[in-house]
């Protein structure tokens, strides 16, 4: 009888020590799940950029409005620890910082994280200047680093892409200076055809008269929106599919705002050669190739 009483007693601590050890399990599961769920709340650096637009001229970026007067301008520079191309444009950045305290113009920079990358800012020589997460402008960057011209109200005029040139650095140093000076030059194809913008298309055609073609892949092209009928067909698939989609008695017109000069050559000439009339549109504003433009945590 004493031997059961003890078997009994054994196995009875074996079960608490097992319904103790399970209810410590399920705790720490249900904590770390809240602290999870409290964290993701608030979305930093690249998360549901894929939800935004992408920044084109004439959108808004949603940042306080940075001056009474219209002809107030900022600078909003998209950057990242992480991007090869920041770091070789950082002195650049650092002299548009300087003399951009000097002139009285806002500079705002735009990390992925603010909060992670507050000593990457520092080294910017930034002091003084507002910082930003990605998400919190609204819209979704192109690439790192991007330098953004914006008026009073936010809406987008200009933008670099890339590590810049020899002569985009100095347009950029005089843009600080005198930012409604600015000119936007066309990009041109190979040919020297000038890229169309979205607004020439407006000003001489109708909307029955032209289908926009967009080359991004998918996830990119979400959220891409357009005044006038479009399709989205990658590159890779714009031979075969053409044919089959696209109305040979409209103007296709070939959307190269985030796509390298050299891809947007090979896409027309694709679409000539197949009979069609094409043409190519460029709406960043900028005459900057986008080649040397890295899309880091996008």
């Amino acid at each position: 009888m004493v031997r059961w009483q003890s078997v009994r007693r054994t196995v009875a601590e074996l079960a608490l020590v097992v319904a103790s050890t399970a209810l410590m399990v399920a705790g720490y599961y249900t904590i770390s799940a809240l602290v999870h769920r409290r964290a993701g709340v608030e979305p930093v650096g690249a998360q549901r950029l894929t939800d935004f637009a992408p920044i084109s001229i004439g959108r808004r970026v949603t940042l306080p409005v940075f001056g009474r007067s219209p002809d107030t301008y900022a600078f909003v520079l998209v950057l990242s620890p992480d991007c090869p191309h920041c770091v070789a444009a950082a002195p650049l950045l650092r002299a548009l910082t300087e003399q951009a305290a000097r002139q009285g113009v806002r500079i705002v920079l735009a990390l992925p994280d603010k909060a992670k990358d507050k000593a990457y800012a520092a080294t910017l020589g930034a002091r003084g200047t507002s910082t930003v997460d990605w998400v919190e402008l609204g819209l979704k960057p192109l690439g790192t680093p991007m330098i953004i011209l914006v008026d009073a109200g936010g809406t987008v005029v200009k933008y670099w892409l890339g590590e810049p040139s020899s002569a985009t650095q100095h347009e950029l140093i005089n843009a600080v200076a005198h930012p409604s000076d600015v000119a936007n030059y066309p990009r041109r194809l190979a040919s020297g055809q000038p890229m169309f913008t979205e607004s020439d298309l407006r000003a001489t055609s109708g909307p029955d008269s032209i289908t926009i073609v967009n080359l991004l892949e998918r996830p990119q092209f979400k959220g891409t929106r357009y005044d006038y009928p479009a399709v989205n067909i990658p590159l890779d698939e714009l031979r075969f599919r053409s044919l089959q989609e696209l109305n040979p008695a409209k103007t296709q017109v070939i959307d190269c705002t985030v796509v390298a000069t050299m891809v947007c050559d090979n896409a027309v000439k694709e679409l000539r050669m197949k009979g069609f009339r094409a043409v190519a549109m460029d709406n960043s504003g900028s005459g900057e190739c986008p080649d040397s433009a890295k899309n880091d945590g996008q």
